[in-house]
């Protein structure tokens, strides 16, 4: 069956990504659509996952690092969710330079729904920091499904 239709997610490698991983791959293969899992990188996106995991900045100036580290992000999110397994065919991976609010939207375009975790910090500090989901509710191009880190899924 070719699945037409897409549904893309947004990873980080942090616990709400992964739980919305796991809740669009579900829904991606209850409902026969494709799945894109995405992830973005730029400078503070290489800092803010430095810190978060507890490595050591190396050489995180060059694209080639950041890429590699994006990328390593990437597969512990599809790693915690589909194991050791090869994805499915339906399931399509895309590694973007750039700031993840803004790729998340493009991506939004044509896609039938954008999935993304959040930490449940207040509606203040997201005002105040600026979050990812609350800039892709307000600004996508389809349906969004924000998927908390303490969801039960």
């Amino acid at each position: 069956m070719k699945r037409d239709r897409v549904i893309v997610v947004g990873v980080d490698g942090s616990p709400a990504s992964a739980k919305a991983l796991t809740w669009a791959a579900r829904y991606a293969e209850d409902t026969g659509h494709a799945l894109k899992i995405m992830t973005t990188w730029d400078a503070e996106f290489v800092s803010v996952a430095i810190a978060a995991f507890g490595g050591e900045a190396t050489d995180t100036d060059s694209i080639e690092s950041r890429h590699a580290l994006a990328s390593s992000l990437q597969n512990k999110s599809i790693a915690d969710v589909f194991g050791d397994e090869k994805l499915p065919d339906w399931v399509s991976l895309e590694l973007m330079e750039g700031k993840a609010t803004d790729a998340l939207v493009r991506a939004s375009e044509g896609a039938e729904l954008l999935v993304v975790g959040t930490r449940g910090h207040s509606l203040l500090k997201d005002i105040v920091l600026g979050s990812v989901s609350t800039h892709c509710v307000l600004h996508a191009h389809c349906p969004v499904t924000v998927i908390r880190e303490d969801t039960a899924i």
